[in-house]
């Protein structure tokens, strides 16, 4: 999944899952305050690696 999506991303911890945020190439604009907004794919894993979350993000 990293290998396809490349590496612009952000990861975070939430709770005992690490998440990571993929901007949604194609999403791209500027919000009302010219700052770059994106979709976003969220993916968590837990604590054995597995996929525990897997959702779609609007950034507007």
């Amino acid at each position: 999944m990293f290998e396809r999506l490349g590496r612009s991303h952000v990861g975070y911890p939430r709770g005992a899952s690490t998440c990571f945020l993929y901007p949604i190439r194609g999403t791209e604009r500027r919000d009302a305050y010219g700052s770059p907004a994106a979709d976003e794919w969220e993916f968590c894993f837990g604590a054995t690696d597995e996929l525990v979350v897997r959702r779609r993000i609007s950034g507007e």
